[in-house]
């Protein structure tokens, strides 16, 4: 039970003290779990990002040998001589070129926009138990601090305590901007991606699965 179950009515700040105790350990046990798949996402976007570059590094190689042997073929067609060699050769580099192309518009179309993907939705999971574990702590501390200021009354009545520059108030503005300002901008990245995505993989699609 987290504490926003607690039936407010006839609950004191020490029973919303005691549960916003119990709640650090799974809060932080969910960020852990967070953080540890962003982690795994980001890893697989960036072998993907390399996964490309070195590709496309393939195709240009390929497409120049390509060319090499074309014009050895057709240098021995000029010169009256059939190069079963050079063509066999082209033939074999033309295969390995468009095997390659094909695998390159997949990585681009496909496999890297579904990691993009991933690591914003796991962005997005470990920015919202962020700020699950810092509202909590701030309430803890908090409530901790109510506890504390009901005793002291009991000596000195009227007595009160600033919270504008508190560490509580400076983590509760820091989860303000997190659901304020980061996640709606995440959201709105995926949202987009999605979409572009979608129509690229629309365009594409016939010619590469033909």
């Amino acid at each position: 039970m987290m504490m926003r179950d607690i039936e407010v009515e006839g609950a004191t700040p020490e029973a919303f003290l005691a549960q916003a105790k119990a709640d650090v350990g799974p809060l932080k046990a969910a960020l852990s779990r967070a953080e540890t798949a962003l982690a795994k996402a980001t890893q697989e976007r960036s072998r993907l990002r390399s996964l490309y570059g070195r590709t496309q590094s393939r195709a240009q190689t390929l497409s120049q040998r390509m060319k090499r042997e074309k014009l050895a073929a057709l240098e021995g067609a000029a010169m009256e001589r059939h190069d079963d060699a050079s063509w066999n050769a082209y033939r074999k580099s033309r295969r390995e070129s468009e095997e390659c192309l094909a695998s390159l518009q997949y990585i681009v179309s496909w496999a890297q926009p579904a990691a993009d993907v991933a690591a914003l939705e796991a962005e997005i999971e470990e920015r919202e138990r962020c700020a699950d574990v810092l509202e909590n702590d701030s309430v803890k501390q908090r409530l901790a601090m109510a506890v504390a200021s009901a005793a002291a009354l009991e000596y000195d009545p009227g007595v009160s305590l600033a919270l504008e520059n508190s560490w509580s108030a400076q983590q509760m503005a820091t989860v303000a901007r997190i659901r304020s300002r980061d996640l709606p901008d995440l959201r709105a990245q995926l949202a987009a991606l999605l979409k572009t995505t979608a129509n690229e993989q629309a365009e594409v699609s016939v010619n590469l699965f033909a």
